[in-house]
């Protein structure tokens, strides 16, 4: 239990896996649930990477391809998915001229994916932006395989979901 949604609660978050042997290829899924209401699921297998698993100088300290699966799904997901927010928010990260900032992917993410309106969209924002800015950001870093991750999240209320604040 980890507090994920920056509002002082802890919340759940479970990983699920599921293959047909231990040299079998993984699905996995990542859950998180507040307050009793699922707020993020994300589905991935390991079908495409399966094989860089044998190779333990590509993920770092293990030395068979069980070993590296067991510290990527066992260690590495759960232990750097959520992360507090630097004390000192990167300003260029907050341009809103700069199409990768969190003015412009959040904007985008909340008109299109949650309905927001404009102004609506502009609102929670200015409020990711001022709880960043205050070093209260709680920030989710979901992988989608042990070499690349999704766009870097933060919790938005308004929205009860995860919103991107930079691109991948």
């Amino acid at each position: 239990m980890v507090d994920a949604t920056g509002d002082g609660e802890a919340d759940r978050i479970a990983l699920h896996l599921q293959a047909l042997s231990s040299r079998a290829p993984v699905h996995w899924q990542l859950e998180i649930e507040s307050r009793g209401a699922l707020i993020f699921q994300y589905a991935a297998d390991d079908t495409a990477i399966d094989e860089i698993f044998e190779d333990p100088t590509r993920l770092g300290n293990c030395t068979s391809y069980l070993e590296c699966k067991r510290q990527y799904y066992f260690d590495a997901i759960l232990s750097g998915i959520v992360s507090p927010a630097p004390p000192e928010w990167d300003d260029g990260t907050l341009d809103a001229s700069d199409p990768g900032s969190i003015q412009s992917v959040a904007h985008a993410f909340l008109v299109e994916a949650c309905g927001q309106s404009e102004s609506i969209a502009a609102r929670i924002v200015r409020d990711l932006v001022e709880r960043l800015r205050a070093g209260k950001g709680v920030l989710l870093h979901v992988p989608k395989n042990p070499l690349e991750h999704l766009p870097l999240m933060i919790y938005a209320p308004d929205v009860s979901r995860f919103v991107p604040i930079a691109t991948s």
